[in-house]
């Protein structure tokens, strides 16, 4: 229960709160006016980086086999990742970071099966429009490289599929010597 003071007492009460506080800020300014300065100047003097950091993103695109185990993982969406094929054997056209959404998590460096993603040291991706806090990993395929791909990928599965006819056809051609000799052996009483 609160204690009702007259209101003289609470004037003076007021006034002295006003003083203390102000004292007491005016302390910690003093402090800091004869401290050395904290500021560090930073596009002339670049700051030290601790250890562990999670900067900005690199992608090896050749080591990348398109599992989609980081845009999976990413918890706002910012990767964008478009593939031709599959596998090993897959043409990656399109792998975009959104740095305006990234969280620097590490969960998509930390999913990749292929060490396809790290998260490097580098971590000033100053921009001064939108556009230019989108990361273009991959460069433009053109219709000929895809083209090409397509072309390779249709004769690997030639190959595999013509492999398959054969395999199967010594398979069956090894059945058919196997009942053949079955039935041309005597049956023993």
């Amino acid at each position: 229960m609160a204690t009702k003071r007259n209101a003289v007492a609470q004037y003076f009460a007021n006034i002295y709160s006003a003083v203390v506080t102000t004292f007491l800020g005016m302390k910690l300014t003093a402090r800091y006016m004869v401290s050395k300065p904290v500021t560090e100047l930073y596009p002339e003097v670049k700051p030290q980086i601790p250890a562990g950091s999670r900067g900005l993103h690199k992608f090896i695109a050749e080591q990348c086999m398109a599992c989609q185990q980081c845009v999976k993982i990413c918890p706002v969406s910012c990767i964008k990742l478009e593939y031709l094929g599959r596998g090993k054997d897959s043409l990656i056209t399109v792998y975009d970071i959104d740095y305006q959404r990234c969280l620097f998590c590490n969960l998509c460096a930390e999913v990749c099966p292929t060490e396809a993603i790290v998260l490097t040291d580098k971590w000033d991706g100053c921009s001064y429009t939108r556009e230019g806090c989108r990361v273009h990993f991959v460069t433009p395929r053109t219709e000929q490289e895809i083209r090409a791909f397509e072309e390779e990928m249709a004769a690997k599965e030639a190959e595999k599929k013509r492999k398959a006819a054969e395999a199967a056809a010594a398979k069956a051609a090894a059945e058919a010597k196997a009942a053949e000799d079955n039935a041309a052996e005597p049956v023993k009483p």
